[in-house]
């Protein structure tokens, strides 16, 4: 587990090299973290995912981030079988809501950020 907050000043280029060696992380959640943005989710989820080939991560919580659909989406793609909760950053825009209804297989609880409105996922 991975829980990140404004008082660790996390930067993207730290955050690229965590998810980058450890693949192994089953719940991130980033909150309040402005430096954090969709840079840091793409490169280090994908170069954490090349080292085991598959998906890991099992919830993912951003609030008050600079993550957007880019990122999202990334992270749908890559652990979509795994993934079944996830939290959209107030950011995103309809498309990351699309991504994780499109990879996220095995996502139980959406919920978006604006006032956390949970959205109903019908199979």
């Amino acid at each position: 587990e991975l829980n990140l907050d404004s008082s660790l000043q996390i930067t993207d280029e730290a955050l690229i090299g965590i998810l980058k060696n450890c693949p192994l992380i089953t719940l991130l959640s980033i909150i309040k973290c402005k430096r954090i943005t969709d840079r840091s989710i793409v490169e280090g989820m994908k170069e954490g995912y090349k080292q085991l080939r598959k998906p890991t991560l099992k919830k993912f919580n951003a609030v008050d981030t600079d993550i957007g659909d880019e990122g999202i989406k990334t992270i749908c793609k890559l652990h979509g079988e795994t993934l079944n909760s996830l939290q959209i950053p107030v950011k995103c825009s309809p498309v990351a809501v699309r991504s994780a209804i499109r990879y996220g297989a095995a996502i139980k609880d959406l919920v978006m950020d604006m006032n956390r409105i949970p959205i109903e996922i019908v199979s």
